[in-house]
């Protein structure tokens, strides 16, 4: 299964994904596959790679992982005199090797903009947090077993694993249900969980307003932060990754 042990430095992101904590498990050590750098237009990137403490090929244990991040940072502000705006640590690529993604600020940098917390007490009927509960779980469960593949022809996810195309029919009736009661958990929420459920759920809902709803989305968290949660939830099955807890 995918991880996610860290990601955008300073955005406190939740999950495994980008800003949370995997809980390790010490001992188990994977191999470094790829180092890419993103933000880093007019830099010198080779160069900047050969500075940093890590090279391909090198392995690196669960419980070292965060001591890697803190010196890869230390080692882009050392080279480049400004911080590293994301340092994420993803496992795994098909071979199952670790790829680092490195933010830098160069010219094409964009420092991300934050809205307003939601301070609403919106929450999706019917217990849509427990339905989202359940297709994480399921979704976990299809990539451990090594099922993890899906049809993406209907425009929204459809496992082939039978428990979750289950699920994801369930949801998807569920969403064309309670469209506007989604969006406004999106747009008014104080609750994390609750919009992390409504912004896995608008996946579900017609195209057109997904769209709008990812507007609206973008209303409510930092720009880059909402384009990453889209992305997270297609690449959890694409790449055998999890989307954990923060939105």
């Amino acid at each position: 299964m995918r991880k996610v042990f860290s990601g955008f430095v300073g955005l406190a992101l939740c999950m495994g994904m980008f800003g949370g904590v995997v809980h390790a498990q010490g001992d188990e050590a994977y191999q470094v596959g790829s180092v890419d750098f993103f933000g880093g237009q007019g830099m010198d990137t080779a160069a900047l790679l050969q500075k940093l403490p890590v090279r391909i090929g090198q392995s690196v244990k669960e419980d070292q992982v965060e001591q890697m991040q803190s010196a890869i940072t230390a080692a882009v502000l050392a080279a480049t005199g400004k911080a590293a705006t994301d340092v994420a640590v993803m496992c795994c690529d098909q071979p199952g090797k670790l790829q680092l993604y490195v933010g830098l600020q160069g010219s094409s940098y964009r420092a991300p903009k934050y809205a307003a917390m939601p301070t609403g007490d919106a929450v999706l009927p019917d217990d849509g947090a427990a339905l989202y509960r359940k297709d994480s779980d399921a979704l976990e469960h299809a990539v451990e077993s090594g099922n993890s593949q899906e049809d993406d022809s209907t425009g929204y996810a459809l496992a082939k694993d039978p428990a979750l195309h289950a699920i994801e029919l369930t949801m998807r009736a569920y969403a064309l249900k309670h469209t506007e009661a989604i969006e406004r958990v999106l747009r008014e929420s104080h609750d994390a969980e609750q919009r992390q459920a409504a912004a896995t759920l608008l996946g579900y809902c017609e195209r057109s307003r997904r769209e709008s709803g990812i507007w609206r989305l973008r209303q409510t968290m930092p720009t880059a932060m909402c384009a990453t949660m889209l992305y997270v939830r297609w690449a959890c099955w694409r790449w055998r990754s999890r989307w954990l807890d923060w939105m």
